[in-house]
């Protein structure tokens, strides 16, 4: 453990790890269990890249010990399968500390408050910018789905409608689509109509669509 009873971080070719025996150390729990978890939940560490391993010196005897080498994420997540003890609780905060006076003195910053009572925007680093009524496609890198914006335009309508029946004619719908759709919109399985909000009833060639009013019964 380093000075004021912080975790030992280390620097890496990859970045800032902690070992899994000193999170052992911490935890009050044997090297062996930690590595268990690590290899039983290993599939919920891989979205925070590859655990690495690496065969280090023992303390008892003359032999060497597989030990982990985890980055912030994924001794976060590590944690999560530890009790809730006392010591658990305190390793936790100390290994966020650790990690952030870490990063502080590799950048050559001072150590700040985590926390700062300037909630201003400024302070924030916030700028908020006006409405805009859709994405810019060279943002998203892909054009807004015409089905969607239909079908937030038919919801839209139902709406306006309040609780009234609105006929609905799509160009070159067949019947089997008519009733596709219709049952869609009931069940709520289009993101444009909430499930329970809208009544969808597919005849005549067309589409009838409701928009049901909160405890409204539906017909």
């Amino acid at each position: 453990m380093e000075s004021r009873n912080l975790p030992t971080i280390e620097q890496t070719d990859t970045g800032l790890v902690v070992t899994s025996d000193v999170v052992a150390e911490g935890t009050g729990t044997e090297h062996e269990n930690v590595l268990e978890l690590l290899d039983r939940h290993k599939t919920d560490f891989q979205p925070f890249g590859a655990i690495a391993f690496q065969k280090r010196p023992s303390t008892e005897g003359n032999r060497t010990v597989r030990t982990a080498m985890l980055n912030e994420l994924q001794s976060t997540v590590l944690m999560t399968y530890m009790p809730n003890s006392e010591r658990v609780v305190r390793f936790r905060i100390a290994l966020v500390q650790a990690f952030y006076q870490k990063t502080l003195k590799l950048t050559g910053h001072s150590q700040a408050p985590l926390f700062s009572e300037d909630f201003s925007n400024d302070a924030l680093g916030l700028s908020i910018g006006a409405p805009v009524p859709e994405i810019p496609t060279s943002i998203t890198g892909t054009r807004l789905d015409p089905r969607t914006i239909r079908n937030d335009r038919i919801a839209h309508a139902a709406r306006d409608a309040k609780g009234r029946w609105v006929p609905i004619t799509i160009r070159d719908f067949n019947k089997k689509q008519y009733a596709e759709l219709a049952k869609a919109i009931s069940y709520g399985t289009r993101r444009s109509f909430s499930k329970g909000d809208y009544q969808g009833v597919a005849g005549d060639g067309q589409l009838y669509i409701k928009h049901v009013k909160t405890n409204e019964p539906r017909a």
